[in-house]
This record gives C-alpha cells, structure tokens and sequence, in this order.
C-alpha cells in the first residue's frame, strides 16, 4: 500500500519529468518543411474559400427572404383591395 509520502513522491518526480519535457520542447521549435508549409496554407486558402462560400449562401438566404415578405406584404393588400372593393390595379 502506498503511503501519502510516497504519493508525494511519485508526483514530484512526474512534475520533474513533464518540466523536463516542457523545456526540451520549447529549446527545440519544430519547423515546417516545404510540403508541409505548403499544405498548410492550401487549407488556410480552402477554409477560407468555405467561409466565403457560408457568408454569400446565408446573404442570398436572407435577401430571398426579404423579397419574399416584400411579394407577401404586396399581395396581402391587393387581396384586401380586391375583397373590399377597391381597385388598385
């Protein structure tokens, strides 16, 4: 069974490690090769054309919706006109 003072033992020599880890990480920066560089910015370039693509779908969706409560509106008063006598057209 392991006591509390083992316990703490184990968590120091974890916390050791993983700084340990930590700095060699940070002395050593990964660079991107060519390819890898490349590819990167074919998906920055991709993701980008998707948000575009998004932004114009949503614009178009809400001017359609506009014209058609504008077409709506237009036909309920004519509707009115023409069931209450009125001639509009």
């Amino acid at each position: 069974m392991l006591t509390s003072e083992d316990k703490q033992d184990i968590a120091e020599l974890v916390l050791q490690g993983l700084a340990v880890s930590l700095d060699k990480a940070a002395q050593q920066p990964h660079q991107l090769s060519a390819e890898e560089l490349q590819w990167v910015r074919l998906a920055i370039e991709a993701e980008s054309r998707k948000i575009r693509f998004r932004d114009a779908v949503i614009e178009k969706s809400l001017a359609g919706l506009a014209w058609s409560a504008i077409v709506g509106f237009g036909y309920i008063l004519l509707d009115f006109g023409k069931n209450h006598g009125i001639k509009l057209i």
